[in-house]
């Protein structure tokens, strides 16, 4: 009775980590092990571009996992306008870039300062 308590537990907990990255995430890393990197890119018909790329490694034993998508437009005066955002080291970071240069950065929400 007890060891079929520990299995719905075990079961419990590998439903919540495949919920928490999705389901084909959870199955490559954590059942199979795999390192691996997956890359999405998406253009609207007004040229606006978006990608996403998410990357998975294993180094020293210690898995590491990191999420990048950026989305590439013009605005209106004709300035390339590109926001980047990633998840590293457990921090949420956004970047915005006018015509290649960085414009502003937020780290978890927190504007920060750009040098310049």
């Amino acid at each position: 009775e007890a060891s079929a308590g520990g299995g719905a537990a075990r079961r419990g907990a590998r439903a919540a980590g495949a919920e928490k990255k999705g389901w084909l995430i959870w199955f490559l890393q954590d059942v199979l092990g795999l390192n691996f990197q997956l890359t999405t890119t998406f253009t609207a018909a007004d040229g606006t571009t978006s990608s996403s790329n998410y990357a998975s490694s294993t180094s020293s034993g210690r898995r590491t996992s990191v999420g990048r998508s950026s989305r590439v437009s013009v605005d209106g005066e004709g300035r390339r306008v590109e926001v980047r955002e990633m998840m590293k080291d457990g921090n949420s970071i956004k970047e915005r870039y006018v015509n290649g240069e960085l414009a502003a950065r937020w780290v978890n929400g927190e504007q920060t300062a750009v040098g310049g």
